[in-house]
């Protein structure tokens, strides 16, 4: 009897060992990265009760190679997401953006400038222990709305599978991201313009990485005139400074930036008699647009004349050309 005993108590003492040891990466993270999709499972042990959807988007057509570069990025692709009706398998319409800045990251210095887009808190379809005992998959789609400035090489739809232990996908387009599946391609039928509005707090006509990240300028009103003067559009500068102008005939286009009271243009470079659409600084830049090219850096730089009582000195003596080199102040 004591010997039974003494079994049954080194039995289940062993069996508790084991069960420590087993439980102990239960909670580790786990991370896997294919070509062109990161997955990331949950930190936790409890499951996760929603998921996050995020996606590049950039005209391959531009040098197809297959990897994105900041200039091939492209703003303003309306992108529809989609969510399965697990009753009946149709799709139901969740939400829809526009591509550009962002990044869940949060953090200025590494987040996408453009060709950016993402959903956070999706709702997962709850788990049931008897069919899905370990997590039940909640399966989204990604939809590319074409438009007449692109059109499709390969397609423009992505299925995304979101369970409790797999809740964050990030595709990055047009890369295939595994054998035998492409993402899709875009190539411009259009002409594109765009350009950044900065802070030249030297005054030197080049913008500088700190300009660029301490003195982001929002909310500048860009204005587009055919050659004659004529408005063709208006666009809004983003968080970053950043403005676009997209699905272009083509032809010959100025750029302009709305005046704005206690702010001088310094650059381009303006002569005195340069004339400006009604409302606008002085000084624009050309572009001759060309059918699927873009034309990126259609920059204005800015100088607060607030900042300093010399400002206006500076800006002055540099105007008529007695101040050659930038300045600080």
């Amino acid at each position: 009897m004591k010997r039974a005993t003494k079994w049954l108590a080194f039995t289940v003492i062993m069996a508790m060992m084991a069960a420590a040891l087993l439980a102990g990466p239960a909670s580790a993270l786990a991370q896997t990265t294919t070509e062109g999709v990161a997955v990331e499972s949950a930190t936790e042990t409890a499951p996760a009760t929603t998921g996050k959807i995020e996606a590049l988007v950039w005209d391959d057509s531009i040098n197809p190679d297959g990897v994105y570069n900041a200039t091939e990025l492209i703003d303003g692709i309306v992108v529809e997401l989609y969510k399965e009706n697990t009753e009946d398998g149709t799709w139901v319409l969740y939400d829809k953006k526009k591509t550009g800045p962002g990044s869940f990251l949060h953090n200025p210095a590494i987040d996408y400038q453009h060709g950016w887009i993402g959903w956070e808190n999706l709702p997962l379809d709850p788990a049931d222990p008897v069919l899905y005992p370990w997590g039940r998959v909640t399966r989204y789609k990604l939809e590319l709305v074409f438009d007449n400035s692109y059109k499709p090489i390969n397609g423009g739809t992505r299925i995304v599978e979101l369970s409790p232990w797999n809740f964050y996908w990030m595709y990055f387009y047009p890369m295939a991201w595994y054998e035998g599946w492409s993402a899709p391609q875009i190539q411009s039928t259009s002409v594109t313009i765009s350009g950044t509005v900065w802070y030249d707090s030297n005054c030197d006509q080049i913008k500088q990485w700190s300009e660029l990240l301490y003195f982001p300028q929002e909310g500048w009103t860009v204005v587009l005139t055919n050659r004659y003067g004529s408005k063709v559009a208006t666009a809004k500068t983003n968080v970053n400074g950043y403005y676009y102008f997209r699905g272009l005939k083509a032809g010959t286009y100025k750029v302009w930036i709305s005046y704005r009271c206690g702010w001088k243009q310094v650059a381009p470079y303006y002569k005195f008699f340069t004339w400006p659409p009604w409302g606008c600084e002085k000084g624009s830049r050309t572009v001759d647009g060309a059918i699927g090219k873009y034309y990126n850096d259609n920059d204005f730089g800015m100088l607060d004349m607030r900042e300093s009582v010399w400002a206006p000195l500076y800006y002055a003596l540099w105007w008529i050309g007695l101040l050659q080199y930038q300045f600080q102040y």
